[in-house]
């Protein structure tokens, strides 16, 4: 649901997102309608006529799609937050409210956000519901989003308008956060707490490269190497283009007596393999792109490619590690083998018997396919504008060491 600014600070109006092509569906079904039952009640002038019974059916048809265009073109729902009488009303219509539900919320204590991986068969989707949530009352959903920074926008502001504290736990840490406080910086919040910075010893080992002018730090974190975008473009291709060369091989040195001329239509056909191959190419080479981060009191910038992120640091509300670090889910073993920790692993169960054992052979595949993981540990940066990680694929005593310099040049 979007928010719909009424101008009164104590009244939170949502209303339900129309798409634009819905409307204008809508407005297509309700004028195929209208003429439908036009022409069924003899109100077009034509020479043709129709029977009976046909003439019944084309007047109920386009009655009915006449209904449904005016659902299309104007129904809707919404909700609206009292903050002064506590209350939730519900409504839904079609251009105006048609049908309203009052729900008091005085049972309720506290707003939740969180994320929820919903998983399916072949993919799964990523949700941050928005909850309220009391001792004494069951959870009540006002909306789920599928961007985090709309659910944080929206939460703020039943937060604010009902004036109750806030619970964000969408970045793998629980924040809890007054009404008053919600939009302080993390500056504001440091200072105002007493906290500091305290930077560990620099590893022995970085794959990043770091830079330190004055109070501005500059960190260059790689990429995949060249050979490894190349192994993977090769075993991509051949996965994807491999049947499609094997039909166009089938289809031109086949002996089923067709010229080279009728063919033709088949080989394009086979050609089509190539989109998939170019949407899954165009989509690794935006993967795992070196990341330039320039962070000091004034902003945070991360160049990703093309893509640059910017937040202020007035701006700056979160920066957690955030993810799972792989090294405790993949112990290595004195053999050179891995086990997996099942007790670490999302939906696992490990009471059903030993962990999984990986051999040494595989071991070093099995980690480096591991870094590749979307939930790996990176450093998490938010403001109400903006959210954005980087720096997975890192070790977990380099990821807290940059961590450290970059709030530190941030806040310290």
């Amino acid at each position: 649901m979007k928010i719909v600014h009424s101008g009164d600070p104590g009244v939170l109006n949502l209303r339900s997102d129309v798409v634009g092509c819905v409307i204008v569906a809508g407005l297509i079904l309700m004028a195929g309608g209208v003429l439908s039952v036009a022409f069924a009640l003899g109100r077009i002038p034509v020479e043709a006529s129709l029977e009976p019974e046909l003439k019944n059916i084309v007047l109920a048809g386009g009655t009915l799609i006449t209904l449904l265009g005016l659902v299309f073109f104007g129904g809707r729902s919404g909700k609206i937050i009292d903050g002064r009488s506590r209350s939730l009303m519900t409504w839904r219509g079609l251009v105006v409210p048609m049908s309203r539900k009052l729900l008091p919320l005085n049972g309720y204590s506290w707003i939740v956000l969180t994320k929820e991986i919903h998983r399916s068969k072949n993919s799964s989707t990523t949700l941050y519901p928005v909850r309220l949530e009391g001792d004494s009352e069951p959870a009540l959903t006002i909306d789920t989003a599928s961007d985090v920074l709309e659910a944080r926008r929206l939460s703020e502001a039943i937060a604010k308008v009902l004036r109750l504290p806030m619970t964000d736990s969408t970045s793998g840490q629980t924040v809890i956060r007054d009404p008053d406080l919600l939009d302080e910086s993390l500056r504001s919040r440091m200072d105002r707490l007493g906290e500091t910075i305290e930077v560990p010893p620099r590893p022995t080992t970085m794959r990043s490269h770091i830079e330190v002018d004055g109070s501005s730090v500059r960190i260059e974190i790689p990429g995949l190497s060249a050979k490894t975008r190349l192994i993977i473009n090769l075993v991509v291709t051949a996965v994807v283009l491999g049947p499609g060369l094997v039909f166009s091989g089938a289809v031109v040195f086949g002996d089923d007596g067709a010229s080279m001329t009728e063919k033709i239509p088949l080989l394009i056909f086979g050609g089509f393999f190539l989109i998939p191959l170019l949407v899954i190419l165009g989509k690794i080479r935006k993967f795992k792109r070196p990341v330039t981060v320039t962070a000091n009191r004034v902003a945070l910038t991360i160049i990703d490619g093309r893509k640059i992120t910017e937040i202020p640091g007035d701006e700056l509300e979160e920066l957690w590690i955030s993810g799972r670090d792989i090294n405790q889910v993949l112990k290595t073993q004195p053999d050179g083998s891995l086990i997996i920790d099942g007790a670490r692993v999302e939906g696992s169960d490990p009471t059903t018997g030993p962990p999984p054992k990986i051999p040494p052979a595989l071991a070093g595949v099995v980690r480096t396919m591991s870094t590749f993981a979307p939930e790996n540990l990176s450093i998490l940066a938010r403001s109400d504008n903006a959210s954005i990680n980087f720096g997975s694929g890192l070790d977990s005593e380099e990821i807290t060491y940059l961590y450290s310099v970059i709030m530190k040049a941030m806040v310290g």
